[in-house]
């Protein structure tokens, strides 16, 4: 098990960095270039709003299914998955038709019409891949990526022709999808209710309400950048968090195996959570410096124009992306032995924290200040995941030895 398991890691590892690297080292750098700092910025920030939105509802279906998926089985039930699919899908539309509305200063119909599919189509690749998440079947997550990283290619050269940035996500999402659909029979089943509906729908609606809340803080960066700054710091920003969040979302898919394996299992112990943080912190103490190291290089080719204001922000917002990695690989332990209702509490208070710490030091100390601010609230946010796990670990295990 531990052999297959650490295969499943390293395919999994190997299929996120693929497309992301034909993002972050061709297609991105190629937008930058060719609009500059003004529109890259608003580009960036439409890109964080979509993630934003459908993200968290095509995940959390997945993180649904994958939890519930038993309890269907065991009945012989079939039902309720395709109909908060179909709710996710209409209120992702909704909601980036208003959101582009207020980010892109003169949006035309086919802005609105594009970032839609776009949104739609996220959705599912992000739902309809945990059918190979529940036959652990991690080999055919890797082409799928593949084929996603593909379409961002040939997305890229015919941006490269058109000025039109969307055909990048979207050539990459159409080829996705369509392996998904054809390999994959998820979408086939039934658009009915059954009657663990509103169970169902409970944790989906708990995990969503947690899920939007960690996203905020995760992509709102740039949305809260925007106003206050514009969009040349928003292009600054990202810039200066692109290797890491590179090594971060190589890393983050780790979190979907451990999920994977852990709804195999009743209990775990403390022993193996502290081997686990130790390995996290040693991973995470590794891709900083190499990330430091190599950043100078990096801007000076990807992003000349702003390299040198990046540069002066990297060594904090590459911290800051370190320490959100390591409370993610945490999060999946909380989310398989805590009630739902744990991680609303966690996010919840995180994003108090976040909202009011970030804001007021961009006020005052600016772009500086703002990524001191995001480094802080994300040490705060790792040390609640570590403690709110710990704890009730240790009170599961006190309880089962008094009975």
């Amino acid at each position: 098990m531990k052999k297959k398991f650490i295969i499943d890691v390293g395919l999994n590892i190997v299929s996120a960095a693929f497309p992301l690297f034909v993002l972050q080292l061709i297609a991105l750098p190629l937008v930058a270039s060719k609009f500059g700092s003004e529109q890259y910025g608003i580009v960036i920030a439409l890109i964080s709003a979509l993630t934003l939105i459908s993200f968290p509802m095509g995940n959390v279906l997945n993180n649904t299914r994958l939890l519930k998926n038993e309890k269907y089985k065991d009945n012989e039930i079939n039902g309720d998955f395709n109909i908060l699919l179909l709710v996710g899908g209409g209120l992702s539309f909704i909601a980036i038709v208003i959101v582009t509305h207020f980010i892109d200063p003169s949006p035309s119909f086919v802005t609105y019409l594009l970032l839609s599919v776009m949104a739609i189509l996220t959705l599912l690749k992000d739902y309809l891949v945990v059918g190979f998440r529940l036959e652990l079947k991690y080999k055919s997550i890797l082409i799928s990526n593949i084929y996603l990283g593909l379409g961002y290619f040939i997305g890229t050269v015919l941006f490269a022709l058109t000025n039109i940035w969307q055909l990048i996500y979207l050539s990459g999402l159409v080829l996705n999808t369509i392996f998904l659909l054809k390999n994959l029979s998820l979408h086939k089943e039934p658009i009915l209710k059954t009657k663990f509906m509103k169970d169902t729908f409970s944790t989906a609606a708990m995990l969503y309400v947690s899920s939007l809340m960690k996203n905020i803080t995760i992509h709102a960066d740039k949305l809260l950048l925007l106003p206050f700054l514009g969009p040349t710091s928003v292009a600054v920003y990202y810039s200066s968090t692109i290797l890491g969040k590179t090594i971060s979302m190589v890393v983050s898919p780790l979190n979907s195996v451990i999920l994977s394996y852990l709804v195999k299992k009743n209990t775990i112990k403390i022993t193996d959570i502290l081997k686990i943080i130790i390995g996290i912190t040693i991973t995470g103490s590794v891709g900083y410096f190499i990330t430091i190291g190599v950043s100078p290089y990096f801007f000076s080719i990807f992003y000349s124009n702003w390299a040198e204001e990046s540069l002066r922000i990297v060594f904090i917002t590459t911290g800051a992306i370190v320490i959100q990695m390591m409370s993610s690989v945490i999060q999946p332990f909380n989310l398989r032995f805590n009630e739902p209702k744990w991680q609303v509490y966690i996010n919840g208070l995180y994003l108090l924290i976040y909202l009011p710490t970030t804001i007021s030091l961009v006020k005052g100390y600016g772009l500086l200040g703002f990524s001191w601010g995001v480094l802080a609230v994300a040490i705060f946010g790792l040390i609640l995941q570590v403690s709110v796990l710990m704890i009730n670990i240790k009170s599961a295990h006190a309880s089962k030895n008094v009975n």
